[in-house]
């Protein structure tokens, strides 16, 4: 038996009850190349920095922890429809300005994408890995190209795109 047709078993055993409980409406779900038919914009207004060395957090140092919760999710725009929000936390490298990232992309009823990687808060695209998902999104895999964007100050927003 392949990996695949295990998998395709696997995958039918534990989301059969979910469907049939109606816990997830098969109907709803789309994949995820059609959610990011155009980009995602992630306006970043939610978010807390944390002083690795437990000061007031006045400038940028090694291990300095960013969290953010709930920053919504406009598709095709910074103003356009609001498909979802965005959680995660990065944490300031050493010796660099790059950032080491594990977030999420919660697209309201559908589900959520895990993504992980490096940030450098830059205007230049990054390729970050979607590492899992929920829902309609389970068993996802592949590469997610995240763009800092300044928005109303240096590098509040950021530019989701499926590679």
């Amino acid at each position: 038996m392949t990996s695949i047709s295990l998998l395709s078993i696997l995958k039918a055993t534990i989301l059969s009850p979910l469907y049939n409980y109606g816990l997830i409406n098969e109907l709803q779900c789309h994949p995820l190349s059609h959610i990011f038919n155009q980009p995602i914009f992630e306006i970043n207004i939610n978010n807390e920095l944390i002083a690795a060395d437990g000061t007031d957090g006045t400038g940028i140092k090694t291990g300095d922890l960013n969290l953010w919760s709930n920053n919504t999710l406009a598709l095709g725009a910074m103003n356009g429809d609001l498909v979802g929000t965005s959680s995660g936390a990065c944490i300031l490298l050493p010796g660099s300005t790059e950032w080491q990232c594990v977030f999420e992309l919660n697209f309201n009823s559908e589900g959520s994408i895990s993504i992980s990687g490096i940030s450098n808060n830059s205007n230049e695209p990054r390729s970050l890995a979607i590492t899992g998902g929920t829902r309609c999104f389970e068993g996802t895999a592949g590469t997610i190209q995240m763009t800092a964007l300044s928005y109303n100050r240096q590098f509040d927003a950021y530019k989701y795109e499926l590679v």
